[in-house]
């Protein structure tokens, strides 16, 4: 499963995010009418401006962190695997 990030932290890109996420039958083991309750009902009206601003902490320019991390990862990895080719 991709978690992946938001697009920003904006708050209408946090809940898209988070509700993409959470709605997922993986993530939340409960039937679609309570997993929807809970996180329209409840998390996503007390969520996202927390996740926001954790989000917020861990920006670098316009990236996360943790994206700019596994990018870089990646890059280093696609490198060495051509080297012993």
């Amino acid at each position: 499963m991709n978690l992946g990030s938001p697009d920003s932290y904006e708050i209408k890109d946090i809940k898209r995010y988070l509700k993409e996420f959470l709605m997922d039958e993986r993530v939340i083991d409960y039937p679609y009418w309570l997993r929807y309750l809970i996180v329209c009902g409840i998390i996503l009206r007390v969520r996202p401006p927390k996740t926001s601003r954790a989000y917020q902490k861990n920006m670098v320019g316009r990236r996360f962190a943790a994206d700019c991390y596994y990018r870089a990862f990646y890059a280093k990895a696609t490198i060495i695997a051509f080297r012993t080719l």
